[in-house]
């Protein structure tokens, strides 16, 4: 009986003994397969969190190169603004340099009809000078008493009449001198409302 048990204890002992065996490889494979699934998980993990931060640093992305192309927009009205101050500047430049130019060929010609205008002036005085001593000359012919004698009588007549037509030369010289100084006032007084115009 004794011997019986004791056999029964070893067969217990051995098909246990076998159990754990075969159970050994399962074992061993569930283990890895569970160490598969973690490496697996983990991996997923990383790669959702990889995907999040590649989304956000698309986003990233996407939001400089929209910022980047609104600057760019800015800069370039800036540009084609600054461009069109430039070229209105270049315009009143261009519009001054050519009120100068006109100015200062205004002041040539005003300078040359000043110059005119004085020799005209000296011209009126010297012939106002001449008039004055041949009027002077005729008086002091014309208060002298006469002499009788004929002979001295007839070059005084002569004298006087000389005299006479030499003032009227010179009373028509002056008028015309008058005459074309007023003309050449008018003219430069419509010349100069043309240009201020």
């Amino acid at each position: 009986m004794q011997a019986l048990n004791a056999q029964y204890d070893r067969d217990v002992a051995g098909r246990e003994e076998l159990d754990e065996e075969s159970k050994r490889p399962l074992l061993k494979q569930t283990r890895e397969m569970k160490a598969e699934l973690r490496d697996e998980r983990k991996q997923r993990a990383i790669t959702a969190t990889t995907r999040s931060e590649l989304r956000g640093g698309l986003q990233g992305l996407e939001q400089e190169v929209e910022m980047t192309n609104k600057v760019k927009e800015d800069a370039v009205k800036q540009y084609k603004k600054l461009a069109a101050q430039i070229e209105d500047c270049q315009r009143e430049v261009e519009k001054a340099r050519i009120a100068m130019e006109e100015m200062a060929a205004a002041l040539k010609d005003d300078d040359k009809r000043v110059k005119n205008l004085e020799t005209d002036r000296s011209m009126s005085l010297k012939l106002q000078n001449q008039r004055l001593v041949i009027e002077r000359q005729d008086k002091e012919m014309r208060d002298k008493p006469w002499e009788l004698e004929g002979h001295n009588r007839a070059p005084t007549k002569a004298t006087i009449a000389t005299f006479e037509s030499k003032i009227v030369k010179l009373e028509e010289q002056l008028d015309q001198e008058a005459k074309e100084r007023s003309s050449q006032v008018h003219t430069n007084r419509k010349m100069e409302e043309t240009q201020q115009n």
